[in-house]
């Protein structure tokens, strides 16, 4: 039997090769050794006097920092793993299409205004409406400068500060016409999956399984491909028991690859009806090429239409609010509004002036 001297060489040995793998991580030769000698420790001092407290503490001492060493190694490996997945994703082809990134004109939003809408929206995302049968995609049409992507950014900073809301923000895109990739239909898919890839920590390692697969047919794929080989890939892997997840789509009819847009709709809505927790809500100009998708037999019941133009005659109040805050900021109007205040009643009457002016909030 080892002498007692012999036990503590071999206990502090122990302890200089943990610590020398804390100092080289991940050295996990050096860790695997250390944990062998702390099993062959542990049968020694089981035949050591336990009045031998010094001995016990370099026992103690050495499972700490074996153990801190193991929480290391494996923290430095799922950093790295988690790096390159990103950087496997990164590399398919995306837009900067989020809400986050638009301008102050498509971002501008009056507090207090649209408050029917948004009303409607609630219950909606509430699943409450339309009353008679709850559809899971929302369809908010309208003519240019109504303020649809005023309300779509809108809905977004709500869903993104509620703390606990029904209905998650998964993803959003927002296209504009002239701004390169932001008006790139080919680029919807990839850019969405990132997104989610983003926001859905349980649907996250799958899709980065499937990019790696993705890629191997090259960055730059036909929608169709990356639609079914990356993104509806990585769907079906996922848990089925996700939580209701929305996706946020703008101004697609400003894409220059429209003829794409047909096809990408019909697509997108395909997914919600076989993904059971995937919501959309969407807001573009009611072109003929969109609506033939949207009403179509195919996706009628699973699609709720709302049109901002039928609703200009409940804007009166959202407009003189505009009025009243907007008009005495502007320094050679300041006194207007007192000096003339039916000249301002006039104005909010003016139904042909509403929509342009309440847009331009």
């Amino acid at each position: 039997m080892p002498s007692f001297g012999d036990v503590l060489d071999i206990a502090s040995g122990g302890l200089e090769i943990a610590e020398s793998a804390l100092e080289a991580v991940p050295g996990l030769p050096a860790l695997v050794a250390g944990f062998k000698l702390l099993v062959d420790k542990v049968q020694l001092v089981r035949e050591v006097d336990d009045r031998h407290s010094d001995f016990l503490a370099q026992v103690d001492k050495l499972k700490t920092v074996i153990g801190t060493a193991a929480k290391k190694v494996g923290f430095q490996n799922a950093y790295e793993i988690c790096r390159e997945d990103r950087k496997i994703v990164d590399s398919i082809p995306w837009a900067d299409a989020g809400y986050w990134s638009v301008d102050e004109l498509k971002s501008g939003f009056m507090q207090g205004t649209r408050k029917e809408l948004f009303t409607e929206l609630e219950s909606w995302s509430h699943g409450r409406f339309p009353e008679d049968k709850p559809k899971r995609v929302c369809y908010l049409s309208g003519g240019a400068g109504l303020g649809k992507s005023s309300i779509v950014h809108q809905l977004c900073v709500r869903l993104d500060a509620a703390e606990r809301h029904p209905l998650r923000l998964g993803a959003s895109l927002l296209f504009v016409r002239g701004r390169g990739d932001l008006e790139s239909a080919r680029l919807f898919f990839p850019t969405l999956t990132r997104q989610l890839a983003q926001t859905q920590l349980s649907i996250r390692p799958h899709i980065f399984s499937a990019a790696r697969e993705y890629l191997v047919h090259g960055e730059q794929q036909w929608m169709q491909h990356t639609l079914q080989g990356l993104l509806r890939k990585a769907l079906i892997a996922a848990p089925a028991n996700q939580p209701p997840t929305l996706l946020v789509i703008d101004g697609i009819d400003e894409c220059k690859d429209g003829e794409l847009v047909p096809d990408l709709l019909r697509s997108s809505l395909s997914l919600v009806r076989e993904f059971l927790w995937l919501y959309v809500f969407a807001a573009w100009r009611p072109e003929p090429h969109i609506l033939s998708v949207l009403a179509s037999p195919d996706f009628a019941d699973i699609v709720h239409h709302m049109g901002l133009e039928d609703t200009l005659e409940d804007w009166g109040d959202d407009v003189e609010l505009y009025l009243k805050e907007t008009v005495p900021r502007i320094p050679s109007y300041a006194d207007f509004p007192n000096k003339h205040p039916r000249a301002l009643e006039r104005l909010i009457n003016a139904q042909p002036a509403c929509p342009s002016l309440l847009a331009s909030q």
